[in-house]
């Protein structure tokens, strides 16, 4: 298998608008694995990063947490090279700017 592979599809805001900010994280597996806490550290400073700038509630920011702690603990637990890289790309786009399109 080639890498980086890309899972789901990302074509719904297109690449020519620009995002108004952006969180990238690498992770390794073979360390969630021996760390797997960091799994649930990670989505809760990633839930409280994204809350704060929409200001969301805490049912929103929970909601939040959950998905991106089971998308890294699946992507740790599923991995077939223990050394390999897990990449995380969160792009902001406002409700201004959605609706330009």
């Amino acid at each position: 298998m080639n890498y980086p592979v890309k899972y789901g599809h990302y074509n719904l805001i297109p690449d020519s608008l620009p995002c108004e900010s952006e969180f990238t994280l690498k992770l390794r597996p073979m360390d969630l694995r021996v760390q797997w806490r960091r799994c649930s550290l990670t989505a809760d400073y990633i839930s409280n990063y994204c809350s704060y700038q929409e200001k969301l509630d805490s049912d929103a920011s929970n909601t939040i947490s959950i998905i991106i702690n089971e998308l890294i603990e699946n992507a740790a637990k599923f991995s077939k090279d223990r050394k390999g890289e897990i990449f995380l790309d969160l792009k902001y786009y406002s409700e201004n700017t959605k609706n330009r399109n």
